[in-house]
């Protein structure tokens, strides 16, 4: 009876460590979710960016510049983007396996917390699911333009209004294998004129599929362009 009762406790304990085996082995192929970064705040202050308690870069990321799509694990994270002089903006981000999204961190206006005062300069988070938008087409270029009034571009002979803060998806056109992306005009913030220092970027395509083009104001009268892979 006590030998009987020894082989069921032992096959219960080998039930059970292989249905915990089963469960973290199920849980360790889970796809991750992948995140990448934008500093598209301008202006010659770096952004500091940490996901959870991982400081991505500590020497910080210079105007306009960009990480590479990165794999988390599928959970929840808080996204703190800190500027000098700008200050900081935390996002809550559900980070869902295979999804993608790219964090974009940038100049805002917020309230002053003193009364009768103008709005401050500050930063905020902008996401873009790119998993929605590549369902939209395989071969495309998403624009967003985060200047305060429309930009205007030229994509490879074709010329592109973006509206403020309005998302634009595009079918891509290669034509030799380039794409050259440029800022056409641009509103300054004097009268009428339309003056600005033109950005504009020329991508080999060969290795890429889509890609992301992010407008912002690096200062008054200067508009600047921010580049990502969309695969």
């Amino acid at each position: 009876m006590i030998l009987l009762s020894l082989d069921r406790r032992q096959v219960l304990g080998w039930l059970l460590s292989s249905l915990v085996a089963g469960i973290c082995h199920a849980t360790d192929n889970v796809a991750p979710g992948r995140l990448l970064f934008v500093n598209a705040v301008g202006g010659d202050g770096k952004a500091f960016i940490e996901v959870g308690e991982s400081d991505l870069r500590p020497a910080g990321f210079d105007s306009g510049k960009t990480t590479g799509w990165m794999d988390y694990q599928a959970k929840n994270y808080t996204i703190i983007g800190e500027h000098d002089p700008f200050g900081v903006a935390k996002h809550e981000v559900v980070l869902n396996p295979s999804s993608k999204l790219a964090m974009v961190l940038h100049a805002a206006k917020v309230k002053s917390e003193k009364p009768n005062r103008p709005p401050v300069q500050a930063v905020a988070w902008r996401v873009i699911d790119i998993g929605s938008l590549k369902s939209r087409g395989t071969k495309v270029w998403f624009g967003l333009s985060l200047c305060a009034k429309p930009v205007e571009l030229e994509v490879s002979g074709d010329m592109f209004k973006l509206e403020p803060s309005v998302e634009k998806i595009t079918p891509l056109k290669r034509g030799d294998g380039f794409l050259r992306i440029a800022v056409v005009s641009a509103p300054t913030k004097g009268a009428d004129k339309t003056e600005l220092q033109a950005a504009s970027v020329t991508i080999n395509m060969e290795d890429r599929d889509s890609v992301g083009v992010i407008a912002f104001n690096e200062g008054e009268d200067t508009v600047k362009l921010a580049i990502f892979d969309l695969n």
